[in-house]
């Protein structure tokens, strides 16, 4: 074989592999595209995942003013949960401690229940044995002030007085309380505040027992039993259960 002749068939094989191999990769990409169009061996997930990448890019790219992408997911997730059933949600990583919380059924606070009177915050109820009623707090105190932060306020919200009067189990808090026409600041010191799950229970008549139930907790189970065992020592057969 002549050198020319040597020459020309490494060329053409140069020429040749890569062709193939082109030919081979849009095959691939060819049979791909069919199998996902005709639902063969395409991952519905993997799929969906695709798309829903593909309109927020669209969204952040095109969209007349700027948008929260953390938002858009948050706000896809919800959507997405609340199609299951109504009992099914989703709990962002920022309220999880929170909902525990409500779960575990205790918390670290003053022990004390409360409303929002126009704009300032009154005891309602003050828990047995709380670090509220150590300090000598009273059902009807108006707080005026947590920590010198005055919240006597128009802004003033369940959140704002939640944040500033719970926290970690042993910590101080100072508070300043007015009560018939005298102001007097109180020291406290939080505590393990127990969340009860049962507002009430009673025998509304001979046989007819009454459970008011609030909450879900973790010792929900235990708290029911201990009330339906009690009612049913004073005789009830029927229950009305809230």
């Amino acid at each position: 074989m002549s050198e020319a002749e040597n020459n020309n068939q490494k060329f053409n094989g140069i020429v040749i592999i890569p062709l193939l191999m082109a030919v081979a990769l849009a095959a691939g990409l060819f049979l791909g595209t069919f199998f996902i169009k005709d639902g063969g061996f395409a991952d519905p997930v993997q799929e969906n995942t695709n798309k829903f990448n593909t309109i927020l890019e669209f969204i952040e790219d095109n969209y007349v003013d700027s948008v929260d992408h953390d938002l858009l997911i948050e706000s896809s997730i919800e959507g997405m949960i609340k199609k299951l059933d109504p009992h099914s949600a989703y709990i962002p990583a920022r309220d999880l401690a929170e909902v525990n919380e409500q779960l575990e059924g205790n918390f670290g606070g003053i022990g004390i229940r409360f409303l929002i009177h126009h704009d300032t915050l009154v005891a309602t109820h003050v828990l047995k044995g709380s670090p509220a009623e150590q300090a000598g707090m009273k059902a009807g105190d108006r707080i005026l002030e947590v920590d010198d932060t005055v919240i006597a306020n128009a802004g003033l919200s369940n959140e704002r007085v939640m944040e500033l009067l719970k926290g970690e189990v042993g910590t101080k808090v100072e508070v300043k309380i007015y009560r018939k026409g005298e102001t007097q600041k109180l020291s406290l010191t939080r505590g393990q505040i127990p969340i009860s799950s049962i507002d009430a229970y009673l025998m509304l008549n001979d046989e007819v027992g009454f459970i008011k139930l609030n909450s879900f907790t973790f010792s929900a189970g235990e708290e029911f039993n201990a009330a339906a065992s009690d009612l049913k020592s004073r005789g009830m057969k029927k229950l009305i259960l809230i």
